[in-house]
């Protein structure tokens, strides 16, 4: 028997502001979904943080929020995927003060169509296997195709041999609220316009 996919929320009792636990219990049950054993580890801040295959970390406070009261991000964000351009569009939801500057050999996750993101025109970051976001909801709930792709890496597989698994509710939800922005992206991508680095 092949050992369990081992799945690493990593304190959530410091981390869990915005539901970011649902992200690792997303990708548990996508993979027990298709026939694979998974182990939901909760790595609270008082432990050392366990061997894991994927680990997720949540959005914390920002500290005191009416500080930030004017330049702050809320809202629904709609983001073309960029940094991994397999993706279709990314949808989610914002509540943050920060703003994101990248890196040399760090790129965007996606480019902002609605919605703040990073502050300068892009979404998150991907450098290797490593995804930040500023999408909440949360993103892998909302973003099956993202679940599916870390599932990927982490199983060492292709995305094309995951077996396709019903998403109809996460569909639901994504066409929902890509028209509440203006539905213009509902049914996929608009052509590209190259703004980001």
């Amino acid at each position: 028997m092949t050992r369990a996919l081992r799945v690493a929320v990593v304190f959530p009792d410091l981390l869990g502001t915005y539901g970011d636990g649902g992200n690792g219990l997303i990708l548990a049950r996508r993979a027990e979904w298709r026939g694979h054993r998974t182990e939901l580890l909760q790595a609270v801040s008082n432990r050392p943080v366990p061997d894991a295959d994927v680990f997720c970390l949540g959005g914390g406070e920002d500290g005191p929020q009416v500080r930030a009261a004017r330049t702050r991000a809320v809202g629904e964000v709609v983001a073309e995927s960029f940094g991994l351009p397999e993706l279709p569009v990314l949808t989610g939801f914002e509540n943050h003060g920060g703003r994101t500057t990248l890196e040399a050999g760090t790129v965007a996750l996606g480019q902002v169509t609605h919605g703040i993101g990073n502050g300068d025109g892009g979404e998150g970051a991907v450098s290797g296997r490593v995804v930040g976001t500023y999408l909440h909801g949360p993103v892998l709930a909302r973003n099956p195709r993202l679940a599916d792709l870390l599932l990927s890496w982490a199983l060492g597989e292709e995305v094309r041999e995951l077996p396709a698994l019903d998403d109809a509710a996460a569909d639901s939800l994504r066409t929902e609220r890509l028209e509440a922005v203006g539905g213009r992206l509902r049914r996929g991508r608009r052509r590209r316009r190259r703004v980001l680095p």
